[in-house]
């Protein structure tokens, strides 16, 4: 399906070179398809190094981490 022609928001929001957050698979999956840049947000319940890397491997930019996390953990990301 094409997107961008199908509702004109997405094509104002590639035009002006905004990226969008995602919170699931589906979003992702739509920001990929239109080459909008996304950040995978704290719904992916990011815990570890795989899944930042599997997502960034997708194509996000940027990752949110598990708010579930203590500091101590989040320090390996560092």
């Amino acid at each position: 399906m094409n997107w961008i022609n199908s509702n004109p928001c997405w094509k104002k929001i590639k035009d002006a070179g905004f990226g969008i957050a995602c919170s699931e698979f589906g979003t992702l999956q739509l920001a990929k398809e239109l080459s909008i840049p996304f950040t995978a947000g704290k719904e992916f319940n990011i815990f570890n190094a795989f899944t930042a890397s599997t997502l960034y491997k997708a194509g996000a930019y940027r990752s949110t981490l598990s708010s579930e996390l203590n500091l101590s953990e989040i320090k390996k990301y560092l």
